[in-house]
C-alpha cells in the first residue's frame, strides 16, 4: 500500500457487526447521510465485527449520495457496470436483512477496494463508535490495539502538533456574522473564503477563530441590532479541503455578487459559538493575546495563520470566563491543548475541582502529556529525579531522536486531592518504573512545599529539590 501523507488520521474504524459480511462481499459500506456520521479524513477504513475484531484494510475509491430505493439513479454515475453491480447487490441484500431505516434519508455509499489482511485480527472491544489508528498500531501484531489518542500518549506525541491554526477575519459589514451565529445554521458547515495563498497550506482538521475587527455598519445596515465589539466570537474547525468556487448560499451576504464570485473557499463548522460571550480585545485580554501579529491588529485579509500559543490562550479565556466548555471538551487533546500553556493548566483547574477521582487522574494526564511537561523534561534533563536522588543512573532509554525517554508526574497529594490545584510547581521527572511504582508501589508523599518534594519509598526517604523551571504565561 502506498501512504500519501496527507491526512491527521491514517485509519479509521468503523464498527460494522450488522453489515461486515456484506461489506467483505460486496466491497460496499453506507450509512445515513446525516450530520451525526461526522467521519474525519481518514486514507484507509477497517471495520469491525462482533468482539471488535478488525481483518481487512481498505481503502475509498469513491462515494456516491442516494436513496436506496433509487436503484434507477445508480445508471446515471460514471462508474463501470461492475461496481454498479456490487451497488445493487449490496442495496438488495441489505434489504432483505440489515434493512436501511427510515425510507426519505439519502445514505452515503463508499466504494471500497480492498488493500490487505490483517492476518493476526487485532482488537478494539467495548469500542461503540468510530475511532482512528495508526497503520503502524494496527500491523504491530497486538492482539488489542489502541486507538490514536492513546497511542500519542504513549509516543508522548502531541496530535495537534501538525495542526494549523487560523485567524478568519469576519467583516459584518459585508457578511453578517451575527446573524448566522444566532440562525439555526450554525450547527452547519459553511463555506468561508480564504487567500489563495493560503489554498495549499489550509487542511481538513485545522482549528481557527472568527475574529471581528471594526463594525462600521450604519443604523440601516444594523436594523436595530447592536454594533459587535471587536472580538473571538467562535471556535471553528475546517471541515473541507480548498475548493475554487462560489459560495450557493448566499443569506448572510451583504451582496449576493460577494457569494456568486468564484474564489478559494473552505467549509468550516462552529464548534463554539461565542455570539452571547464573545473574548472582547480589551487591555486585560489583550496581554493574553497580542503575541499573534494579526488576532486583534487585523489585515485585509479574509483569513491569516494564527500562533498556536495565542489559539491556546484564546481557548483558555474562554473556558475561565463562561460555561461554553464542559469535561468532555477537555479531554478532546486533538482539538484542545490545555496542557501546552500554564494558562491552559490553570484553566483545567475549573473542571478538576468538580469531577470524580477517575476525572481527575484524566486530567492530571492531559497536564502530564501537554507541551509545558516536555519543556519540563528538557529543562530537567531528561533525567528520573528519584533515580537522581537515589545515586543511581538517571537515564533510561533512547528515543529515536536522540532524546532519553522520561515521564512527567504531577504529585498530588491523595490525602488532599480535593483541595489540591493543578500547577506547572508540581512536575517532577520520573523513569517509566518509579512512575509506576508512585500509582502502584508501597510510596508515601511525606512532603511537598515550595522548596522541595519528600517522599518515602519501600520505607526510604527521598527528597526531591523543587526545580527553578518558569514558562511563559
Amino acid at each position: 500500500m502506498e501512504k500519501h501523507g496527507k491526512y491527521k488520521y491514517e485509519v479509521i474504524s468503523i464498527p460494522a457487526s450488522g453489515t461486515i459480511d456484506l461489506i467483505y462481499k460486496y466491497g460496499i459500506h453506507a450509512h445515513p447521510n446525516t450530520e451525526s456520521y461526522n467521519y474525519k479524513k481518514t486514507e484507509y477504513f477497517t471495520f469491525r465485527k462482533l468482539g471488535g475484531i478488525m481483518e481487512k484494510i481498505f481503502t475509498v475509491e469513491r462515494t456516491i449520495v442516494m436513496k436506496p430505493d433509487d436503484l434507477n439513479e445508480i445508471s446515471m454515475y460514471d462508474i463501470d457496470e461492475y461496481t454498479k453491480n456490487r451497488l445493487i447487490n449490496y442495496i438488495k441484500d441489505r434489504k432483505n436483512g440489515f434493512t436501511f431505516g427510515t425510507k426519505d434519508i439519502p445514505y452515503k455509499f463508499y466504494i471500497l477496494k480492498y488493500e490487505k489482511e490483517l492476518t493476526h485480527k487485532p482488537k478494539k472491544p467495548r469500542q461503540n463508535n468510530q475511532c482512528y489508528f495508526t497503520l503502524k498500531e494496527l500491523e504491530s501484531g497486538k492482539e488489542y490495539v489502541d486507538s490514536i489518542s492513546k497511542v500519542s500518549k504513549i509516543q508522548d506525541i502531541s496530535l495537534g502538533e501538525n495542526l494549523n491554526h487560523w485567524t478568519f477575519l469576519a467583516n459584518p459589514k459585508y457578511w453578517y456574522i451575527d446573524d448566522f451565529l444566532n440562525s439555526a445554521k450554525v450547527d452547519d458547515e459553511i463555506y468561508y473564503s480564504i487567500r489563495e495563498y493560503d489554498k495549499d497550506k489550509m487542511k481538513i482538521g485545522d482549528m481557527g477563530v472568527l475574529r471581528v475587527g471594526s463594525d462600521s455598519r450604519t443604523k440601516k445596515e444594523l436594523n436595530g441590532k447592536n454594533k459587535l465589539e471587536s472580538g473571538v466570537y467562535a471556535i471553528v474547525e475546517v471541515t473541507s479541503d480548498p475548493e475554487f468556487k462560489k459560495d450557493d448560499d448566499s443569506e448572510f451576504y451583504a451582496n449576493i455578487e460577494d457569494a456568486n464570485k468564484i474564489k478559494w473557499r473552505v467549509r468550516i463548522k462552529v464548534i463554539k459559538n461565542l455570539i452571547n460571550t464573545p473574548i472582547i480585545f480589551n487591555e486585560k485580554n489583550n496581554a493574553f493575546l497580542n503575541k499573534d501579529k494579526y488576532l486583534i491588529k487585523g489585515h485585509q485579509a479574509a483569513d491569516m495563520s494564527l500562533l498556536k500559543d495565542t489559539y491556546d490562550e484564546v481557548i483558555n479565556l474562554i473556558v475561565k470566563n463562561t460555561s461554553l466548555f464542559i469535561y468532555k471538551d477537555v479531554t478532546e487533546e486533538d482539538k484542545y491543548n490545555f496542557g501546552d500553556s500554564k494558562g491552559g493548566i490553570e484553566a483545567l483547574n475549573k473542571f478538576y475541582e468538580k469531577v470524580d477521582i477517575k476525572k481527575k487522574e484524566k486530567i492530571i494526564k492531559i497536564v502530564e502529556r501537554g507541551r509545558i511537561a516536555s519543556e519540563f523534561k528538557k529543562y530537567i534533563g531528561f533525567k528520573c529525579q528519584i533515580c537522581e536522588a537515589l545515586n543511581l543512573n538517571s537515564y533510561s532509554f533512547k528515543k529515536k531522536n536522540g532524546e532519553y525517554y522520561v515521564e512527567a508526574h504531577h504529585i498530588i497529594p491523595v490525602n488532599e486531592i480535593d483541595n489540591t490545584k493543578l500547577s506547572v510547581d508540581n512536575l517532577i521527572c520520573v523513569c517509566p518504573n518509579h512512575h509506576r511504582q508512585i500509582h502502584y508501589g508501597n510510596v508515601e508523599l511525606i512532603s511537598n512545599n515550595e522548596l522541595y518534594t519528600e517522599y518515602k519509598i519501600d520505607g526510604e526517604l527521598v527528597k526531591i529539590e523543587k526545580s527553578r523551571f518558569r514558562t511563559e504565561e
